[in-house]
Parts: structure tokens; sequence; C-alpha cells
């Protein structure tokens, strides 16, 4: 069975956001740095170091999505695909991992630090399922024959999808005040 080829439109607009991202990165950074070198009041500052966190914690998630393409990309350049069974795997987790970072997000855009305690289960909910899903693909490599590339791709993709649950988490926690 043969993947279809992945729409080059979406693949350059990724990549394409992930550069504006950093770029978003950088602008924070510099005005920031040079706000908080002025003479500004407490709550300017916390403020003011609050946004340059989230803009390394988002601009890391941009990161992490941006490897997961390119670890598909290379799987197909070198001829292999996930199998259904996987493809399904990372889509549920995906899925969860999507629905986290939506929840943490809009949490952080209305200012509701109490997100954090949602956060806090359904990030546990991300960690198990990838560990999970990790037990049962190393169970599984001494019971049939997967090509090194597609393990090393589904693996890299399952941490991956943790660091962005990392940096979620990290997120809410900025927000509610902690760490």
């Amino acid at each position: 069975m043969l993947m279809e080829k992945p729409d080059s439109n979406l693949v350059q607009k990724l990549f394409h956001r992930e550069e504006v991202l950093d770029t978003i990165q950088d602008e924070v950074v510099i005005f920031m740095t040079n706000l908080l070198a002025g003479n500004v009041p407490h709550q300017i500052i916390e403020e003011g170091r609050c946004q340059l966190r989230m803009a390394d914690e988002y601009e890391s998630i941009s990161d992490g999505i941006a490897s997961i393409l390119k670890f598909h990309l290379k799987l197909r350049n070198q001829g292999y695909y996930f199998d259904k069974k996987l493809r399904d795997e990372i889509i549920t987790l995906h899925d969860k991992v999507s629905e986290y970072l939506d929840l943490v997000s809009k949490g952080y855009e209305r200012r509701q630090p109490e997100v954090i305690t949602k956060a806090r289960s359904i990030g546990t909910e991300v960690t198990l399922l990838v560990k999970e899903l990790r037990d049962k693909h190393l169970a599984e490599l001494s019971e049939q024959k997967i090509e090194p590339y597609v393990n090393l791709a589904y693996t890299s993709t399952l941490t991956v999808y943790r660091h962005i649950r990392d940096h979620s988490l990290n997120i809410a926690e900025a927000q509610a005040g902690q760490k």
C-alpha cells in the first residue's frame, strides 16, 4: 500500500508558519528585553517575563510540529510509511495533543489561570498514551519485523508529541503563576 503524496502547498504553508513563529519570537525577545532594561514597575516586569516564556514555549511547539512533518517526509522519501495501525495510533495521539494544546491556548488567550487543573489531568492522559503506545510498539518489535526507519520515525514522533505536551503544560503553569 503506497501512501498519497503529501500536499506540497500544505507542507510549504506549515514550514512557512514555523518560520513566521521564529520571527515573532525574535521580535518579542527584542521588544521585551529592551522594555525590561528600562525603569518599569514590578507588574510590567512579571508580565514581560511571562511573555518571553510564552514566545519560547509556542516557538518550541512549532519546532516540534515541523519535526513531525520532517519525520514523515523523510520516511516517505526513503520509500517507507506507517501502516494503518501505526497511522491510527499517531492520529489518536495527535487528536489528544491537539485538544490539549487548544485547551491551554484558549486558557491563555482568555486569561484563565484555572485551566491548569484540567491541563494537568489531560496532560497526564497524554503522557500515559505516549507510554502505552511506546511500550506496545517496543513489544511488537520482537514479534514482527519493522523497518528501522519506520521504527525511528514512529518513536521520534511519539517523543515530539510528549515534548509538545510538556511545552503546553509550561504555558498553563506560567499562566497560573506557577514555575
